[in-house]
């Protein structure tokens, strides 16, 4: 009888599948697509060979790696360890097989295999790769057996997606932005101080001009730079004719324009970005018009009416991740106006995504919305330890609008508290905050701020 891998018609040729096998269950063996059998040099090369194999679409941070295989070592040890042990990996897999740069690790997309952790009938009855130590092995010992569910990757979508972003920004820049453009909801979801020094690594690439201008809009610090960086990026999507580009620019320039209260440009915005959607005739963009109506309606008209406008956005969704930043900043907005009833309601899908994907925009949306809700009367009180920290960590992370929202509230808790110095300072970084983003106050903010803390 041929063999399932036989040519048809031929009983002697077989075809060569071009994949590696890899057990990692009982005795570890790799095989290459010649049916040999290759024995690599040292447990460490055997367990990287295996965390890269785990972690197969977007590799693992450098750092990760020597902390997972030498976690006792100082950090400069196990970077010096792991550059060792990659070069050993090469040597016996091939050169081509394991790519690196400064920062992430991770086999070749052309480096096929396939392995007994996903292929079931593959694996040994010893268990993972015994003999290896640490807390990464362990952990896929006592989970990988029980549950298909067990989702062994030590990192999130986002983090994932980062080391990708990072990777292409060094090697193919072309392909760093079409990834951006692609997958629109995961990079809304990496902090600004993260995404910023990915742009730079990646350069000006002309064709994709617009884009780059847009990214770079949507994480800056100052409000008025991020304008004119979204009006550059208007003005190549007018050029290129690239209308899904307006209609993302649009929405993020007319919040700027409500957020430092040029209010007649802002309609303008609304203007052609209801223009774009309807001669676009697409979901999204008719959702980006419609939530662009309900932030300037929430900022100074009337929030109620906004809050419809941007729950009817919501419904036009289609990707989770956008949705669950849209409920989020409807939570955000509905708290600060005093729907607690609206705002919790709203926080069910963002608080469901939250920790699985790192979403890092859906994360801060909901520590910033609770943080107001359990400030509500005398809750606020009880807060300002938890407020500290979440400043400190918008900050940190470039969301400078939220973290300005974070001191005043904190400011008003020291002050119930009878902590006058320390409600002065966080008054002064909220003031700082505000002339390094030219945040305008809105009537929604001032509510915000009056109703907390009774």
């Amino acid at each position: 009888m041929q063999p399932d891998n036989a040519w048809s018609g031929s009983e002697n040729l077989r075809l060569i599948s071009f994949e590696w096998v890899l057990h990692l269950f009982g005795d570890f063996r790799l095989i290459n697509p010649q049916d040999m059998v290759i024995s690599l040099p040292t447990r460490k090369v055997e367990g990287l060979m295996a965390i890269l194999a785990l972690h197969p679409r977007f590799g693992v941070e450098r750092d990760v790696a020597g902390e997972m295989l030498w976690p006792e070592r100082p950090l400069e040890v196990q970077r010096t360890n792991l550059r060792q042990t990659l070069s050993l990996l090469r040597r016996f897999v091939g050169e081509d097989a394991v790519e690196s740069s400064r920062s992430h690790c991770r086999l070749s997309s052309s480096f096929r295999f396939r392995s007994d952790y996903d292929d079931v009938e593959l694996r040994d009855d010893k268990g993972f790769m015994p003999g290896h130590e640490g807390e990464w092995f362990e952990q896929i010992r006592s989970g990988a057996t029980e549950s298909e569910e067990a989702e062994l990757l030590v990192q999130t979508p986002i983090s994932s997606f980062v080391n990708t972003l990072t990777w292409l920004a060094s090697y193919d820049p072309n392909g760093l932005y079409a990834l951006l453009k692609a997958s629109k909801s995961l990079t809304r979801g990496i902090a600004p101080r993260a995404l910023i020094p990915i742009l730079d690594q990646g350069g000006l690439v002309e064709l994709h001009a617009g884009w780059s201008a847009y990214w770079r809009g949507c994480a800056e610090d100052n409000l008025s730079h991020c304008a004119v960086l979204l009006e550059t990026a208007l003005q190549e999507a007018r050029r290129t004719k690239d209308w899904e580009l307006g209609s993302e620019v649009c929405l993020e320039l007319g919040k700027v324009y409500s957020r430092t209260a040029r209010i007649e440009e802002a309609k303008k915005i609304l203007a052609l970005a209801e223009t774009i959607a309807e001669r676009n005739g697409s979901t999204e963009a008719l959702a980006n018009a419609t939530r662009l109506k309900g932030t300037l309606f929430i900022h100074w008209g009337d929030p109620v009416r906004g809050l419809a406008y941007m729950a009817r956005a919501e419904e036009l969704i289609q990707d989770p991740l956008d949705r669950a930043v849209l409920a989020g900043a409807r939570a955000f907005f509905a708290a600060s106006a005093g729907l607690d009833q609206v705002s919790e309601a709203a926080l069910a899908l963002p608080l469901k995504l939250k920790d699985s994907s790192g979403h890092r925009r859906i994360a801060v949306l909901c520590a910033t919305t609770q943080c107001v809700l359990a400030a509500r009367g005398s809750g606020l009180r009880a807060v300002p330890e938890q407020l500290s920290e979440l400043s400190d960590q918008l900050y940190k992370m470039g969301w400078l609008q939220f973290g300005v929202y974070a001191d005043e509230i904190l400011a008003k808790a020291f002050n119930l508290a009878g902590e006058g110095e320390m409600a002065s300072n966080r008054l002064k970084s909220a003031a700082q905050g505000r002339r390094v983003s030219s945040m305008v106050k809105t009537p929604l903010e001032t509510k915000l701020i009056e109703s907390v803390g009774g």
